[in-house]
C-alpha cells in the first residue's frame, strides 16, 4: 500500500484471485478492476471490483472493453514467471497505463542466495511452493527483470524488495547494496519514461 503513488484512483489488479487485494484497496476508496484466469474466484472477487475480465493473460486477443480503459496504477503480482511471453504481456499492460500511471510488479528472483547455493551442489528440483513453484515458466534474476522493463520503455522509479533473512538478523543494509543476491521477492514500481 506504501507504493500506491497519492494522485492514484483507478487501480487493475491482474491475477486477483478472489480478491484479497482488491478488497483492501476498495477500502482504502480507489477504483478497482480485475483480471484473472478463473471465473470461480472473479464470482467471489466480483463485489470489490467496478469491472472484472476473465481471460488467459497470454491470449493474443484482450478484451475490447479492457483495451479501451486507462489505469493510474496496474499491480501485477506473481504473475510474470507464470507466463510464457513476458515480452508480448509487457507491451500489453504499458498500453493500458494513464499518462503518469505506475505499474507495481512482483516476481521472485532465481538467484537468491539459497539458490545459488542449491545449484552450486548440484540441487535443482521443483516444490509445491517458492522460488521453485512448479507453475514457474519463467525464471528472473534481478538483472533479467530490470531488462525487461527497460526493453519495454519503462524506468524503474522504486525498489521496495523483500530480503527475509536480512531483516531478522538487522541487516536489510546488505540487501540494498546487493539485491540480485539478497532479495528473495523482487518488488519494483515502474513508470512510462517521458519522451
Amino acid at each position: 500500500l506504501e507504493l500506491i503513488p497519492e494522485s492514484t484512483k483507478t487501480i487493475l489488479d491482474i491475477g486477483c484471485g478472489r480478491a484479497n487485494l482488491a478488497a483492501i484497496l476498495k477500502e482504502k476508496g480507489y477504483v478497482v478492476s480485475g483480471i484473472d484466469i478463473s471465473d470461480e474466484a472473479l464470482k467471489e472477487a466480483s463485489r470489490f471490483l467496478e469491472d472484472s475480465f476473465c481471460f488467459n493473460v497470454e491470449d493474443v486477443i484482450w478484451p475490447e472493453e479492457l483495451l479501451d480503459k486507462k489505469y493510474d496504477l496496474i499491480i501485477v503480482s506473481e504473475i510474470i514467471e507464470h507466463i510464457f511471453y513476458p515480452d508480448e504481456f509487457m507491451a500489453k499492460i504499458t498500453g493500458l497505463l494513464a499518462d503518469n500511471g505506475r505499474i507495481i510488479i512482483t516476481t521472485p528472483n532465481f538467484l537468491f542466495w539459497k539458490n545459488r547455493l542449491k545449484m552450486f551442489f548440484g540441487s535443482f528440483k521443483y516444490e509445491e511452493k517458492g522460488l521453485l513453484d512448479f507453475g514457474h515458466i519463467r525464471f528472473f534474476t534481478y538483472k533479467t527483470a530490470r531488462n525487461l522493463f527497460i526493453k519495454h520503455g519503462l524506468k524503474i522509479e522504486k525498489e521496495n524488495h523483500f530480503y527475509p533473512n536480512l531483516y531478522k538478523r538487522k541487516l536489510g543494509f546488505l540487501g540494498r547494496i546487493f539485491p540480485g543476491l539478497f532479495a528473495y521477492q523482487m518488488i519494483f514500481t515502474l513508470s512510462l519514461k517521458k519522451l
